[in-house]
């Protein structure tokens, strides 16, 4: 693993928060990212708190530190002496603004794949991704909570685990018992293992609806959409209803794989989100869904409630972060697109490249890419803005 060293306050802002759609050889390696982020704002922050001789302390242990990580003298590269005389120069010139807003960044971009990670059923990655987290922004309330549910449901998941496994003991071909492991691997993110027990359970009873859902669910999960579809069909049309086969099935018929959507497909998918709602009105998947739906068809009002519930309801629901965004560039409404598409890009590497490029309209529009040119600091305090 490189360790790099940031000379220059913009140089902070291109490479630790911009990195992933900037194709910056950084990106191979998101621990390289990490590592000089925690090199920066130790440095930041200390020079910011202390006095001289606590200053020169610091700076020792920072360069022994550094000597040690890399069994070289770190002094013969330019960029290192640059980054410590710069840092030594500019002191609380902005170092500790831009020090905790590369942590926040940080922070939030692995809360996004903390929620990611639950919505395709990997347990186990959300749970490392909240450890990470808390690496960089031990404070937030948000992230404990969602590390002490996540660490919850994972005990219970594990103690289900166990009760099923003693039903199967006794009757080894229980339908009932058969769809509960399974519905337990699919939120464990161990998909093929759930798809082994569905497809026990479809042997013995091929219009099991329970079966023929979750099977639906783990086939969206592996994108395998048509045969998604099959299943979710014949599965909500017996009425084995849930939350994420509802928006699973909406999604499928207007986004995935239908080459041309008709009126009739959007009111199918509309229905199902309508449905979704009814079953957990505090569905985040089922709101961004329909959010994105109703501004498709032009319904802004009505798009502009259900995003800002979900948004309200998860903070990193990047869906409806993006999709917000672009409604309020089609309002005109400039400033709040920014600070939407900035959350985006602080949160995902998955939608980056094209909320870079509405980013850069509409600080094309605002004329800020001129006050950019002249002053680095003008992103950050744009960017500030958003957390």
């Amino acid at each position: 693993m490189r360790i790099l060293y940031i000379d220059e306050v913009s140089h902070l802002q291109l490479q630790l928060l911009d990195v992933h759609y900037k194709g910056h050889s950084m990106a191979a390696d998101p621990r390289e990212r990490i590592h000089a982020g925690k090199v920066y704002c130790y440095l930041g922050k200390t020079i910011a708190e202390r006095g001289l001789l606590w200053q020169m302390g610091q700076m020792i242990k920072a360069f022994a530190s550094t000597l040690f990580s890399l069994a070289i003298i770190p002094l013969c590269f330019k960029e290192y002496r640059k980054f410590l005389k710069r840092a030594w120069i500019q002191g609380v010139a902005g170092h500790e603004k831009l020090a905790v807003y590369a942590l926040k960044t940080l922070a939030n971009h692995f809360i996004y794949r903390v929620n990611l990670s639950c919505e395709e059923g990997e347990l186990e990655e959300a749970v490392n991704h909240t450890h990470f987290a808390l690496q960089f922004d031990p404070d937030s309330v948000y992230i404990l909570q969602r590390q002490q549910e996540l660490g919850h449901l994972k005990r219970s998941l594990e103690q289900e685990l166990i009760d099923v496994e003693r039903e199967l003991q006794q009757d080894f071909n229980s339908i009932t018992a058969l769809c509960k492991r399974a519905n337990i691997y699919s939120q464990q993110g161990r998909l093929n293992e759930a798809l082994a027990d569905i497809e026990r359970a479809i042997a013995s009873e091929p219009d099991s609806p329970c079966a023929l859902r979750l099977r639906g669910i783990i086939y969206y999960k592996q994108k395998r959409l048509m045969d998604a579809l099959h299943d979710l069909n014949r599965a909500l049309r017996m009425g084995s209803y849930s939350v994420e086969a509802l928006c699973y099935r909406a999604e499928l018929y207007w986004r995935h794989v239908l080459d041309r959507v008709s009126h009739a497909q959007l009111d199918c998918a509309l229905r199902d989100f309508n449905h979704a709602l009814e079953l957990d009105p505090r569905s985040v998947l089922a709101l961004s869904g329909r959010g994105l739906l109703f501004f498709k068809q032009g319904r802004v009002e009505e798009a502009l409630s259900d995003l800002n519930r979900a948004v309200e309801i998860d903070p990193y629901a990047v869906n409806a972060l993006e999709c917000r965004g672009d409604l309020h560039v089609q309002q005109g409404n400039l400033e709040a697109a920014l600070i939407d598409y900035n959350r985006v890009l602080e949160l995902s590497q998955d939608f980056t490249k094209m909320a870079y490029y509405k980013r850069e309209k509409v600080l094309a529009e605002l004329e800020e890419n001129v006050l950019l040119e002249r002053d680095p600091h003008a992103l950050l305090e744009l960017e500030l803005a958003a957390l």
